[in-house]
C-alpha cells in the first residue's frame, strides 16, 4: 500500500513542477463539451490555463457465458481539474478527476467503486471549436462490493474524447 503512496507522491511532484513552468493556453473559451470513449464533460474555463471538470460516465458489458446472459451498465458522476501547459499546435493538459460509479447488473444493485484519476495529455484543435484529445495517466481505485471494501492496485487508464467549445 506505502508503493502507491509513493507513486501518487511523485505524479503530484512533478504536476506542481510543470505548473511553476506552465504558459497560457492559446484558445480562450467561456465552456466545452467532450465526449470520450466513456464519459460525457462539460469543461468550464476558470481562467486562461485551468479548467474545471464535471459529467457523468457510463459503460453498458453485455456478458454470455456457459451459465447465463447478462448485461452490466455502470453509471457514474465526475468532477476535476485540468491545467494546460503549452500555447502552441498541440495543447498539453494534467488533470485530475474524482469518479464515483455504481454497477447494476439486470436490474439488481452491485458494487460501487470510487476513483482517483490523474491524466496527462495532448490536446489538437482542428478549428476554434473543434479539438481531439488523448491522454494517459493512472487510477486509484476503492470498490466496496457486497459490504467489503476492496483496494485496488493503481491501474493505467488511456482517454481519447472529442471536444466542442463554446465561444
Amino acid at each position: 500500500m506505502k508503493s502507491i503512496y509513493r507513486v501518487v507522491f511523485v505524479i503530484i511532484t512533478i504536476l506542481i513542477c510543470n505548473l511553476a513552468n506552465a504558459t497560457e493556453k492559446e484558445n480562450s473559451f467561456e465552456w466545452a463539451a467532450s465526449i470520450s470513449n466513456s464519459d460525457f464533460k462539460i469543461r468550464k474555463s476558470l481562467n486562461e490555463k485551468n479548467e474545471l471538470l464535471f459529467g457523468f460516465s457510463y459503460i453498458a458489458q453485455i456478458y454470455k457465458d456457459d451459465y447465463r446472459d447478462y448485461t452490466r451498465h455502470n453509471i457514474g458522476a465526475l468532477i476535476g481539474f485540468r491545467r494546460y501547459f503549452s500555447k502552441r499546435e498541440y495543447n498539453y493538459f494534467a488533470g485530475t478527476d474524482l469518479i464515483g460509479q455504481q454497477f447494476i447488473e439486470d436490474g439488481d444493485i452491485g458494487s460501487r467503486i470510487y476513483s482517483l484519476r490523474m491524466m496527462y495529455g495532448i490536446e489538437k484543435y482542428f478549428s476554434d471549436r473543434f479539438s481531439v484529445e488523448g491522454s494517459v495517466g493512472i487510477s486509484a481505485v476503492l470498490r466496496n462490493q457486497d459490504n467489503i471494501s476492496l483496494n485496488d492496485v493503481v491501474i493505467p487508464v488511456t482517454n481519447i474524447a472529442i471536444n466542442y467549445y463554446f465561444k
